[in-house]
């Protein structure tokens, strides 16, 4: 072989072996690149638990996922510029995020370092969930740290207008963010984890207070797509040709179950009795009478707005002695009147335990023992609820009480359980 022909030869090579490199940088480039971040801090509170759940949904989309748990401000600055998808559950405010480093260090993301990167920085980020106090304040009319993320050209954010509970927050991140790795749009993945901050909770913990702006339609996985890559051993129903949001699927972990907003796809939606003329409160009362035959044991608890899923939501529940119980349901009902979800009571649970007034009345003196033996003499009930735990009787009370951690001095909400039977 002459010399002339073995240089092509080599020329040749190069060229292919180049292409494929440039091929692989693409793909390696095209895969989206999340960042999940949760802090552990001096209040005691951990608020990484949600991210396991996370990282293990979001990893099923085509994603280079990354659990953050200690960083400092720099390093959260890198992980905000280089993400598509940013979900942080931290203390915040109006203008600052926190970070706290591996030492334990605290240190603040203030909105003026925002404010203060490059034009457009944020191109690339299509969405940013700040699971922080009140990173919304005051939406489009004040400066906040939503704003500020999408001014700098983040495509979708996120943020609370008041201050939130802690553990319905953790809910409220690590169900949006399963939905979001199953193939919702924004939207919808928010009014599905509102239902599913309701159903474990039993009231939403402000988290519904919450200012979104930019493009909500997006999502980062076709649903077909996804329930291609489980096994349909022991499928629950049958996926449907035109499967968007509505799907139901098994696998290893369980069996799961995700709605539509969009149009109401139920079993026995033929039998409920809809009227142009009725009002949302009707509808739901209405649809409550047809589907739980104990309706008359339950009244309306609470009802609200979520303006960026276009949903209203109606809360009843059960009282025992005058205190709200955990049975409760939620119905969840579009602009047109129709319902898009309603999540089942857990009918009967206290029926088996005779409670009696005296009994919860000692629950308060036990919650002030417990609060004198932290030394926590000035607190606030704001909440109180009759659950079950562990199959026992329980109130839970939501303490508003004031924090030290030798530098700083803030209020926490945190809860309490106070067993009913010794």
């Amino acid at each position: 072989m002459n010399k002339k022909a073995i240089l092509s030869i080599i020329f040749t090579l190069v060229i292919i072996c180049a292409v494929n490199a440039t091929q692989a940088s693409a793909a390696i480039a095209n895969k989206l690149r999340l960042n999940l971040c949760g802090i552990k801090d001096a209040d005691g509170s951990d608020r990484t638990g949600w991210q396991t759940v996370a990282y293990t949904w979001m990893s099923k989309l085509d994603a280079n996922v990354y659990k953050r748990t200690a960083f400092d401000k720099n390093e959260l600055t890198s992980y905000i510029k280089g993400a598509d998808i940013f979900v942080i559950h931290t203390h915040g405010g109006l203008d600052y995020l926190k970070a706290v480093d591996k030492n334990g260090k605290s240190t603040d993301l203030k909105i003026y370092d925002v404010n203060s990167w490059e034009t457009n920085c944020l191109s690339g980020l299509d969405l940013a969930y700040l699971g922080a106090c009140e990173c919304g304040k005051g939406r489009e009319e004040f400066k906040n740290m939503v704003n500020s993320f999408f001014n700098k050209g983040a495509r979708c954010v996120i943020g609370y207008e008041w201050a939130v509970d802690t553990k319905p927050n953790a809910t409220m991140i690590q169900e949006f963010c399963r939905a979001i790795g199953a193939g919702y749009t924004i939207k919808n993945a928010l009014a599905y984890a509102d239902s599913k901050v309701l159903d474990k909770h039993g009231y939403p913990g402000w988290t519904h207070l919450r200012y979104v702006r930019g493009d909500t339609s997006v999502k980062f996985r076709n649903v077909t797509q996804l329930l291609s890559s489980f096994s349909t051993d022991g499928a629950y129903c049958d996926i449907p040709k035109d499967a968007s949001e509505m799907v139901y699927f098994q696998n290893g972990e369980g069996i799961y179950g995700f709605f539509d907003p969009s149009k109401m796809q139920n079993e026995k939606s033929s039998e409920r009795t809809m009227s142009d003329d009725l009002s949302q409160r009707d509808i739901a009362d209405n649809y409550l009478k047809i589907y739980n035959q104990a309706s008359d044991k339950y009244e309306l608890r609470d009802n609200y707005y979520v303006q960026d899923t276009g949903l209203t939501v109606y809360i009843y529940g059960r009282k025992i002695h005058g205190i709200d119980t955990w049975d409760t349901v939620s119905i969840f009902i579009n602009e047109n009147g129709e319902i898009v979800s309603y999540s089942s009571p857990r009918e009967g649970m206290f029926d088996d335990f005779d409670i009696e007034a005296d009994t919860l009345n000692d629950a308060d003196a036990k919650l002030q023992v417990k609060m004198q033996e932290m030394g926590a003499l000035d607190y606030e009930i704001v909440g109180k609820m009759l659950i079950l735990e562990n199959g026992i009787p329980a109130v839970r009370f939501s303490v508003l009480h004031t924090v030290h951690d030798g530098k700083d001095e803030y209020d926490s909400i945190d809860d309490y359980l106070i067993g009913l039977e010794d």
